[in-house]
């Protein structure tokens, strides 16, 4: 029995089938015959995305791991096409010797840019919001078979509704990413009040890492240089990809859950979250906090900031379920009564009135799902759960093997 589980181990289905994906041509084969047997289709590169993004009963199952060549490398335009199921640190090392690096990627090099793509991720160079600013095309195979090219200028609707479009507007094949040159970077080690954090200036940062420690953040930030740097920004990518979680492995996963909380509000936030973390038995080993100036580009994307994205990680198994529950819901709960939000890559909403309040568009980008695909084809957990909002039909639980 074909089991497929995400990195948290608490979504999962079995599939009709699971095919490994080499090509383009593997794709529109798979359409056609989930069209020809009426089946619905997911898709998945590492699994990472945990809010049931890659699972649904009975369909057939897309394993783009395989799908993972470079395709092209403009040194002189820096721009890279690669296809999507490539992993960030795979382009690291093709772009390297050519002495170009990427702007955004995830802290984790081990996600896939499909993936990456349809969560929209956001930078750690302040200077930038999100992927989707990054992304010159891309192509994508549609329900009614076809490939389109997806740019600003070409299809720009369809560009816009699947980057953070979590899988339902197609399957992403090659994409197109701008690059930058790989320059030299020192690290300035840096302590923060709430206060300073929220307004000091970023226009100089290049990249950085910040953790809350209890009453105060410590950030690592990074600035450009042309002589005297410690590092090149390749060098600190690569160092980045050795933090990588684990994968859910029948013990235990490595767990992230995460919230957009208003600027003006995270000083509350902070002194009531603080103590949550120590009342609870997790072992909680980072509390990262990321400024985020957001650019409202895609449909599904969240309101207008400034927000600080907060993010904690902790080692989960089966017995320590019950509190990872119980922490979830403070977390949540604390995160409403300071007007946040969460993070729906890793969480989410379970309100209508609060979809409407952080991502306004999301009605919209429900009736262009509907358009687009018209016998929802590509169908998931989230899917299901974004139109329960609206139907209120069904109480939805979510699946889980930690039991």
């Amino acid at each position: 029995m074909d089991l497929i589980i995400d990195a948290s181990g608490q979504n999962f289905c079995i599939p009709y089938e699971i095919r490994s994906i080499k090509s383009k041509a593997d794709v529109i084969k798979a359409i056609q015959d989930a069209s020809r047997i009426n089946k619905k289709i997911i898709m998945h590169g590492t699994k990472h995305s945990q809010a049931g993004q890659i699972c649904w009963e009975d369909a057939i199952a897309l394993d783009m791991t395989g799908y993972n060549k470079v395709v092209n490398l403009n040194v002189d335009s820096k721009q890279i096409t690669v296809e999507s199921g490539i992993m960030w640190r795979d382009i690291l090392h093709a772009i390297d010797p050519h002495h170009l690096s990427l702007q955004i990627m995830q802290f984790v090099s081990t996600f896939s840019v499909g993936g990456s793509l349809s969560a929209n991720i956001f930078s750690r160079d302040p200077r930038k919001g999100r992927l989707i600013e990054l992304i010159e095309s891309f192509s994508l195979a549609t329900a009614d078979q076809k490939i389109l090219r997806c740019s600003r200028n070409e299809n720009s609707e369809l560009f816009y509704l699947a980057v953070e479009g979590h899988g339902l507007f197609g399957v992403i094949l090659e994409v197109t990413i701008k690059l930058i040159e790989n320059t030299g970077l020192i690290e300035k080690t840096c302590h923060y009040t709430i206060d300073q954090f929220i307004n000091r200036s970023t226009s100089e940062i290049a990249y950085q890492h910040a953790e809350l420690i209890d009453h105060h953040i410590l950030s690592f930030d990074y600035h450009e240089t042309n002589s005297g740097s410690s590092f090149t920004r390749n060098e600190l990518l690569s160092l980045e990809r050795e933090k990588e979680l684990t994968f859910w492995n029948r013990k235990q996963s490595d767990v992230l859950i995460g919230f957009f909380i208003p600027a003006m509000n995270f000083q509350r936030f902070h002194q009531e979250i603080i103590k949550v973390i120590s009342k609870s038995s997790l072992p909680i080993f980072k509390c990262g906090v990321n400024y985020i100036k957001n650019h409202k580009q895609s449909y599904l994307s969240i309101s207008e900031g400034p927000w600080i994205k907060f993010s904690l990680f902790y080692r989960l198994n089966a017995k320590r379920k019950p509190a990872s529950d119980v922490l979830k819901k403070t977390c949540s709960t604390l995160a409403i009564q300071t007007k946040g939000a969460p993070y729906l890559t890793f969480d989410f909403i379970t309100s209508s009135n609060q979809m409407d309040q952080f991502f306004p568009n999301w009605r919209n980008f429900l009736n262009q799902k509907r358009l687009y695909d018209p016998k929802e084809m590509f169908y998931n957990q989230f899917y299901q759960r974004l139109c329960d909002l609206i139907t209120c039909s069904k109480n939805y639980k979510r699946n889980t093997i930690l039991t």
